[in-house]
């Protein structure tokens, strides 16, 4: 299935400005479940985009508007494709665990798996971990 995606973003400034400079992360990734087969990133007033990609392989567009301005829209357009998802099964086996700790020894996650001062283990979820017997058991997505 494809889709057409428009986002517009519109700034007002109370009064003129001098420069503008942005990155934009607005272009729909590529991988296993969608395509992006077109993306334009459009501005007014123009300016040539250029584009990186970011340290978690997002493609970031940026430009800079030099000159008085007291508005900027950024216009962006992407067709996507999408792929419906594989379902999941219903068990990994117990031999999913070590595997699942690879992934977590790996760095690759450590934004979601280190703590935070946003988020916090309430001493209510142990207990509620402790009543309900959760622990490894045999299989990682039966346990979750």
């Amino acid at each position: 299935m494809r889709y057409t995606v428009r986002h517009v973003t519109r700034f007002t400034y109370e009064s003129s400005i001098t420069e503008s400079m942005m990155e934009a992360r607005m272009q729909p990734r590529t991988d296993n479940l969608q395509r992006c087969l077109h993306f334009a990133l459009l501005t007014s007033p123009s300016a040539r985009v250029m584009t990186y990609q970011d340290h978690d392989n997002n493609t970031v567009h940026h430009f800079n508007i030099p000159g008085r301005h007291s508005r900027l829209t950024l216009t962006a357009e992407a067709l996507v494709e999408c792929v419906p998802a594989r379902p999941l099964p219903h068990r990994l086996g117990p031999a999913a665990w070590p595997r699942v700790d690879a992934m977590a020894a790996s760095g690759q996650w450590w934004e979601y798996l280190s703590s935070s001062v946003f988020v916090r283990q309430p001493a209510s979820l142990a207990t509620l971990r402790q009543e309900i017997g959760l622990d490894r058991g045999n299989d990682p997505l039966v346990t979750l």
